[in-house]
């Protein structure tokens, strides 16, 4: 979820929160037998992440109805089968539904201009330089060997991207190079003024200081500016010129945009934070806010205007995507999230889905350190209500059910796990339309 994560900030900002779980381990909640049939009867009983058949999918057909968005999270970036679980649900999702287009918790620049070259690129090139290096993995690289296959077949499943960090190397990214080629065929100055304004950017993962990235940002707002304005009064001719027909000019202008975004909101907020320079202002000076708050501008601009009239599957972690952070009773992360910015219009052509896992261990972001689920889940949680389904990966909707003893956990504080290992408070239905959950997860494996 962050590049730069670091773990020791989870038991920081957790402190913050005051708040206290709903019950001891000891206290068993009056109606958790009810719970317990309910889930047995009721849950969707799920085949293998590997499965190659979907029939036992199906379910989704009346589950998603009337639903053009579909977001599914994860509770960590780091596990197999929560990757694999994913990949199997967008391919059905796109076959037989209609969504065709995916939207990633990663760069928009970059993400589109992979998508934009794929034919040029293998699988695992479009991968590693569309997404973050968290699914650098198998499982996603057959995700992207899919959505090279469906182009090819004339049935694309639209790659895209909701993101605003700023790559971390110069060299290997590939907006610059594309964007380069693209515009220097009108203007060669205003092309290697975007590449020199790419190279300098990343520049601010480095600074010794936030006087050090104060003196790099207005200069480089300066550039960005001049690429913009220079798309802006050239967006027709810039069309005619465009090395590929799938390269589109509104993709191009907006990127620049969120550059220029990015260095005014986010990466100052980032800096700040990296050189543990305290935050006054809550929540606009925290970086997670930011971030948050500009990738819900920029996946309501890809659903109201790129994609207008596309069913879209949204891929984040369960932080960014659940449905109002703001309303959680127990947070890891206190601040607004991604979802509760995003115009409420757009969140009711939304289904969220939220993924946990009960036992075994991932990835954290350094894509090196395991981390184990909990080992010992509380009768109040997720975790252990679902369990009773007594099968290793079952589907439960909450979306539409009443208040009933044996739905009544849905309407009342509930614990899940953040990356599996930390305690989170919630009204399920408060943020989640449904629930994927797996008996057991294992770390991704890396490429």
């Amino acid at each position: 979820m962050f590049p730069k994560w670091k773990k020791g900030l989870v038991a920081t900002l957790f402190a913050l929160t005051t708040f206290s779980t709903v019950a001891s381990a000891e206290e068993l909640p009056a109606d958790q037998q009810k719970w317990q049939n309910w889930v047995r009867e009721h849950a969707v009983k799920l085949q293998e992440p590997t499965a190659s058949s979907n029939e036992d999918l199906s379910f989704l057909k009346q589950t998603l109805q009337g639903k053009r968005i579909v977001s599914l999270g994860e509770s960590t970036h780091g596990s197999t089968e929560m990757n694999q679980s994913k990949v199997r649900i967008i391919k059905y999702l796109h076959e037989e539904m209609g969504y065709d287009v995916i939207a990633f918790e990663s760069n928009f620049a970059e993400a589109n201009t992979v998508y934009q070259n794929i034919d040029d690129l293998t699988a695992e090139q479009a991968m590693k330089k569309a997404i973050f290096n968290q699914w650098f993995t198998e499982d996603v690289e057959e995700l992207f060997q899919y959505i090279k296959e469906q182009k090819e077949k004339g049935t694309p499943l639209i790659l895209t991207g909701f993101d605003l960090q700023i790559p971390w190397n110069a060299n290997t990214a590939t907006f610059a190079t594309y964007a380069n080629e693209w515009i220097g065929k009108l203007n060669p100055e205003v092309g290697k003024l975007l590449v020199e304004a790419e190279r300098e950017i990343v520049k601010h993962h480095f600074v010794s200081s936030y006087k050090e990235f104060e003196d790099m940002q207005a200069p480089l707002l300066d550039k960005y500016e001049k690429i913009k304005e220079f798309i802006q009064q050239h967006k027709n001719e810039l069309q005619q010129v465009a090395p590929k027909a799938s390269y589109d000019v509104n993709l191009l202008e907006k990127s620049i945009k969120i550059r220029i975004d990015a260095l005014k909101t986010y990466i100052p907020t980032e800096v700040k934070f990296d050189k543990k320079i305290p935050a006054v202002k809550y929540p606009d000076d925290w970086s997670f806010y930011t971030r948050d708050q500009r990738m819900a501008q920029n996946l309501a601009w890809l659903s109201e205007m790129q994609f207008k009239n596309k069913k879209m599957i949204v891929w984040g972690h369960n932080y960014h995507i659940r449905k109002q952070n703001s309303k959680m009773i127990q947070t890891v992360l206190p601040f607004p999230n991604m979802m509760d910015m995003i115009p409420q219009y757009l969140k009711n052509q939304m289904y969220t889905v939220g993924i946990f896992a009960y036992s075994g261990s991932s990835l954290l972001a350094d894509n090196k350190t395991i981390e184990n689920v909990k080992e010992k889940h509380q009768t109040n949680s997720v975790e252990e209500i679902l369990k009773a389904a007594q099968h290793p990966q079952v589907f439960v909707n909450l979306k539409g059910e009443e208040n009933r003893p044996e739905t009544s956990w849905m309407y009342m504080p509930i614990i899940g796990q953040y990356w599996g290992s930390y305690d989170e408070t919630m009204i399920p239905n408060q943020q989640y339309d449904g629930i994927l959950w797996l008996d057991h997860i294992s770390p991704s494996r890396i490429k």
